[in-house]
């Protein structure tokens, strides 16, 4: 009987010191302290500022223990960073864990959603999954700060090396979090984003762009005469390869009006739908350097292929900038996205080529139910403009590249004053014509012979 009751005794106190070691694991925490430690972490960009979840799950209201938070925050898992000691200790987490049960749980949640625009690169759609957007939104100010104002490239190697190590609040993702290949992707993002922040800041627009949408006019006129033919862009070549029969000459009739003027809100023109959109950012900047914001806001109809800021990034690194540097170059390759006329994605499926304001045509290939410009894809068709129609597209098209010039001839004797037609039919000569220095050359040469001749001929007479 004393054994048993011995026994139980020992079992008591091994269960006491058990649940004594668990409480002492637990902690108790201090949720004072938690709530201003929550202020300062990042943990709330993704679980709200209040714990109520936003990116990822609720927390507020946990029944998890301390420990297992402390796991949790210093392990990564699928989508989740991790946090090292040094960034933040066991007793700062176990104080914002009691905070956090200190709250009630929502009800109901649902997660933020981000949405990623057709024809996105990659590294795009990345930074939504594994929840960068959270803390870096559309990294253009990460960009900035990381990049282009300490005149840094964006590499690979400097994301990865982001990724990779803990900063003070930023936790760290693992390779098998994100792999490499994924940085490199996420790395063409940032640089596509670099690319959009440097234009905005290399140009000065010259011509304001607004988002007014435009009004007519409200007063009464009366008008007897002719109206007048509004006046070609200035800054628009139209030659007859390039506009079609509808934009080369423009008939006016008398008009007389002697009411007042419906005032009529009109859809945003070209210029203006791009600038609302946001993500052409780069082409916006391109058509202020170039100078073609009037055309582009004028009368038209003009059809645009406009390539995303995503697809300027895909060019090679500094292509940008010097192009924004040489506005020429720059009119040139934008007037090569541009088609006269109004030309919806059905009119272009019937096509195989058009040609473009620049001059020089592009190739329209349909298949599959995309439609092909050269190499790039249109993303987005048919965005309707007050002015005309954008096509999205995933790449800069590139006008091609002018024919070498034929290296200059030497006139020679043997040339004649024909026409260059019959010059360029008639055979070859069977021997090369004789320039001034092998004519001379043969003179000595004969002299010499006939001096020796006559030598030996006065020579055989004396013997």
């Amino acid at each position: 009987m004393l054994k048993r009751i011995l026994m139980v005794m020992i079992v008591l106190l091994v269960l006491s010191a058990l649940f004594a070691m668990t409480v002492a694991a637990q902690g108790t925490g201090d949720p004072a302290n938690g709530k201003a430690q929550w202020a300062q972490r990042a943990c709330k960009n993704c679980h709200g500022d209040n714990g109520e979840g936003k990116y990822a799950a609720p927390l507020a209201g946990t029944t998890r223990t301390s420990a297992e938070w402390i796991t949790q925050v210093h392990t990564p898992r699928a989508n989740m960073p991790a946090f090292t000691t040094a960034q933040i200790s066991d007793t700062v987490i176990t104080d914002m864990w009691a905070y956090m049960k200190t709250l009630t749980k929502p009800a109901s949640f649902t997660p933020v959603s981000t949405t990623v625009p057709a024809g996105a690169l990659p590294g795009h759609q990345l930074t939504v999954d594994k929840r960068c957007v959270a803390c870096h939104g559309d990294f253009k100010a990460f960009a900035k700060a990381r990049f282009v104002d300490q005149n840094r490239e964006v590499t690979t190697d400097a994301v990865l090396k982001q990724l990779r190590t803990p900063a003070k609040n930023m936790p760290m993702f693992g390779a098998t979090q994100v792999t490499d290949a994924q940085a490199a992707q996420i790395a063409d993002f940032i640089k596509a984003q670099a690319v959009a922040v440097k234009a905005a800041a290399v140009v000065t627009p010259t011509t304001p762009v607004t988002t007014t949408a435009a009004v007519t006019a409200t007063k009464a006129t009366t008008v007897t005469a002719p109206a007048a033919a509004a006046p070609a862009p200035a800054t628009m070549p139209k030659t007859g390869a390039e506009l079609s029969a509808s934009t080369q000459a423009t008939t006016t009739k008398p008009v007389t009006a002697t009411t007042p003027v419906t005032p009529t809100v009109m859809a945003k023109d070209i210029v203006d739908t791009a600038v609302a959109d946001g993500r052409f950012k780069t082409l916006v900047a391109a058509v202020q350097a170039a100078g073609l914001v009037d055309t582009l806001k004028g009368k038209g109809p003009f059809t645009v292929f406009a390539p995303t800021d995503d697809a300027f990034a895909k060019l090679p690194a500094g292509t940008v900038e010097a192009l924004l540097k040489d506005p020429a170059k720059l009119k040139d390759i934008l007037l090569y996205h541009v088609v006269s006329g109004n030309v919806t994605a059905a009119d272009a499926a019937k096509l195989t080529s058009a040609n473009t304001v620049q001059g020089k045509p592009i190739t329209i290939k349909a298949e599959g139910g995309k439609i092909m410009i050269n190499d790039a894809t249109v993303v987005i068709p048919d965005v309707k403009t007050s002015n005309g129609v954008i096509h999205v597209i995933d790449k800069v098209i590139l006008p091609p590249a002018a024919p070498a010039a034929a290296a200059p001839v030497t006139a020679t004797k043997a040339m004649t004053a024909t026409a260059p037609a019959a010059a360029a039919a008639a055979p070859a000569p069977a021997t090369m014509p004789k320039t001034g220095g092998e004519m001379g050359l043969l003179v000595l040469s004969g002299l010499s012979l006939l001096g020796i001749s006559a030598g030996l001929a006065i020579r055989g007479r004396r013997r």
